[in-house]
Formats: C-alpha cells, sequence, structure tokens
C-alpha cells in the first residue's frame, strides 16, 4: 500500500501557454481499474480535522464496463463500510470529453444504495459527478476556455517528488463547487484526483479532500 500523507498547499500556479508542450490532461485508462484496485481519499475541515475516509474499490469489470463500491469510515471505526455501488462505462465517459468546447453528456449505468441487505437502483444516471470528482476523462485543452480554463500545479507528495496535478477547471463553477485536481505523468495514477477544495470563498464551510492511499485489496498491497 502506498500512502499520501501531506499535500503541500503553497504551489506554484502554471496557467497553460503554447510554449508547455506537457500541458494537456491527462485521463485515466483500463489498466488503472483492475478489480480490487482502491483509492482512499481523507476528508477534513479547514483546520486540518478528520472527518471520514472514503474508499473507491472496484468490484468487477467487463470490457470497458467498470464496477465500483463506494466505502467509508469514520473516525474511531475499524472497517470501511459499503454504502453506495456504480458502474461506469469508461469509454462512454472518455468520449463524452473529446471535444471540451461542449457539455459533457453521458450517464451512469448504475447507481444504487445499499438497503435491507440488498443494492436498491436509485436516479437516472446523470449524477456522473459521483464517477468524476474522483476520475478524470478530460483528454484535451479546450484552447478557446468556452466551457473550462486548464491549470497546473506543481505539488509535494508521496506519489512523487514534485510532481505536477492539473484541472479543467469549469468556466463558470456553481458557487461553492470547484473542480478536482488530477495526478498527471504518473505510471498508475493518471487522472485520479489528488484533492479538492468545497467553499474556498466561505472559510467557515470550507472543507477538502485528499489522496491518502491507493492499492490492490486482493494483491495485498
Amino acid at each position: 500500500m502506498k500512502t499520501l500523507l501531506t499535500i503541500v498547499l503553497s504551489m506554484t500556479l502554471n496557467w497553460w501557454s503554447p510554449g508547455q508542450a506537457k500541458a494537456e490532461p491527462a485521463p485515466v485508462s483500463l489498466s488503472q481499474f483492475e478489480p480490487g484496485n482502491f483509492w482512499v481519499w481523507r476528508y477534513e475541515d479547514a483546520k486540518g480535522n478528520l472527518n471520514s475516509y472514503e474508499r473507491y474499490r472496484v468490484l468487477e469489470t467487463s470490457g470497458s464496463q467498470i464496477t465500483f463500491l463506494m466505502e467509508t469510515k469514520f473516525p474511531g471505526e475499524r472497517s470501511f463500510k459499503s454504502h453506495h455501488r456504480l458502474s461506469v462505462d469508461l469509454r462512454a465517459c472518455l468520449q463524452a470529453h473529446i471535444d471540451p468546447s461542449r457539455a459533457a453528456r453521458w450517464s451512469l449505468t448504475e447507481f444504487s444504495y445499499w438497503y435491507n441487505d440488498s443494492w436498491v437502483s436509485t436516479g437516472n444516471g446523470r449524477n456522473v459527478q459521483a464517477f468524476e470528482e474522483k476520475f478524470s476523462c478530460q483528454q484535451t485543452l479546450d484552447r478557446k476556455k468556452i466551457q473550462y480554463i486548464y491549470e497546473e500545479l506543481q505539488i509535494d507528495g508521496e506519489f512523487g517528488e514534485s510532481s505536477w496535478v492539473f484541472r479543467n477547471q469549469t468556466r463558470f463553477p456553481k458557487a461553492g463547487q470547484f473542480d478536482s485536481w488530477y495526478i498527471k505523468d504518473h505510471d498508475t495514477l493518471n487522472g485520479v484526483a489528488a484533492f479538492k477544495v468545497f467553499n474556498p470563498d466561505r472559510p467557515k464551510q470550507l472543507y477538502r479532500f485528499y489522496l491518502d492511499s491507493w492499492g490492490n485489496l486482493k494483491r495485498g498491497f
């Protein structure tokens, strides 16, 4: 198991410019989603107090179809509890983001919650944020900045010394909702969310998550 203990948020912001050859989004790929693979994000308040851990675990795959368990562990608890199951067609997500100047339209193939010892389907699949908040399908730059503004940051963390993260920040984000920063130029973590800050304009309501650990439960690391 690999662990990211801290993220230094005193970072250098690099806006994209034509001279930056590597200034491109790094989407996830099917090879990253083997059954048993997991990613854990730590949620904390503005003072760094732990609120919870959230884990996405790959339950099964079939072609480009991936099924995850969403699991949470609160302070004082020893194990994660599964509460939602979601399935995505990664190919559909990637296709939806081929032209970043247009709004991406795709749907989850399943979103269910655990109730009375069974999975109960809910919603119409439009809550794609449940996947995209943690994994990026964005592949190209919106050079005209119609939908997104591309940004990069250099951070310190245990997934790589002086690592790079990116986001295609939504051009007109909803109040309190800003897009995740995703890892790039990494062997196994391309497109995985490194961190996200919520309500940055409201200090009392500010909270964040950051990638805490990742591995494969079946292999024991």
